[in-house]
């Protein structure tokens, strides 16, 4: 089983039915359960900070900042960060 989970949140992910009714229904059982670690990252404009059962798990960047609109140094950055809490998760 998988211990960490990255969502690569954009509105056309949070719009998605397949998305919503199949991937993130076990992976946010498996969080409250199996204690899975959820990491998003903002990757453009969403609605993530509203969604009901995603809004709980704190992204690596805030909504107001996503990916798109940062330039590539402060990509790369936020790309370090996600590998740490990686590693973080894993308990390395």
């Amino acid at each position: 089983m998988a211990k960490v989970a990255v969502l690569l949140v954009t509105a056309d992910f949070l719009a998605s039915d397949f998305i919503v009714d199949n991937e993130l229904p076990p992976l946010l059982a498996a969080a409250a359960k199996d204690g899975l670690v959820i990491i998003p990252i903002i990757v453009s404009a969403s609605r993530f900070a509203n969604t009901e059962g995603l809004a709980q798990f704190q992204s690596v960047n805030p909504p107001s900042r996503p990916l798109s609109g940062m330039t590539k140094n402060e990509q790369e950055e936020l790309l370090v960060k996600v590998s740490e809490a990686i590693e973080d998760a894993l308990g390395r």
